[in-house]
């Protein structure tokens, strides 16, 4: 395998684990703590990782560095959608600061269930 091949391979793994766990660009690179533009062009291949910042997107994605690769050839779900969804909640925690964090873990015993269609309104405007 050319590395060119293998850029490109890590690129749509990225890519495909990024839109399967409904994320943008720029929350997966916050959670990497690496900038969004540099993700961007790792997406697609225009420009090659460094293994620190594999593994850095790895460990924001919660993955295993194989399916990484497995992500950029297959199509078929390996985890549950409940996996999913805790996966994307650990990603998008992980741009809080602690007292983010301890402000939403009081919050969310709170909610009701017409709060969090509030919530969720909120946080779509």
């Amino acid at each position: 395998m050319k590395s060119s091949d293998l850029t490109v391979s890590i690129g749509k793994g990225i890519r495909a684990y990024r839109k399967r766990l409904k994320l943008t660009i720029e929350q997966l690179a916050e959670a990497a703590g690496i900038d969004s533009n540099y993700l961007a062009h790792l997406e697609t291949g225009s420009k090659t990782p460094s293994l620190p910042t594999v593994a850095k997107i790895i460990d924001a994605l919660d993955i295993a560095p194989a399916a990484l690769f497995a992500g950029a050839h297959s199509g078929t779900r390996h985890s549950s959608d409940g996996d999913d969804l805790e996966r994307k909640i650990r990603v998008l925690v992980r741009g809080l600061d602690r007292n983010q964090r301890l402000d939403l873990l009081a919050v969310l015993p709170r909610l009701r269930a017409g709060q969090i269609k509030g919530l969720r309104r909120l946080l779509r405007a």
